[in-house]
């Protein structure tokens, strides 16, 4: 189990691949979360899924289920396993 750390953000730039696989997860958490039409849940899940690439998160599958449970439990913070375990 690999920790996830936070990153200093003004060091980051996304490749075309990284911009894939955001969009991946973004489109996936939602469709199941049934927020596709509401922009400003969408907004929400995509600094979700912005930070979790920026600490390191590679796998799409990873992506969208640390996503998901960020995304439909607000109250997890920067000490919980979803966040700073990475598998």
């Amino acid at each position: 189990m690999n920790s996830v750390k936070p990153v200093d953000t003004r060091e980051i730039s996304f490749t075309p691949e990284d911009l894939r696989l955001c969009n991946a997860a973004l489109k996936a958490v939602s469709r199941a979360s049934n927020v596709e039409k509401d922009a400003l849940a969408v907004s929400r899940l995509a600094l979700v899924i912005i930070e979790l690439r920026k600490r390191g998160v590679q796998d799409v599958e990873q992506l969208t289920s640390l996503a998901g449970e960020i995304f439909e439990n607000p109250g997890l913070n920067d000490d919980s396993p979803a966040i700073n375990d990475v598998s």
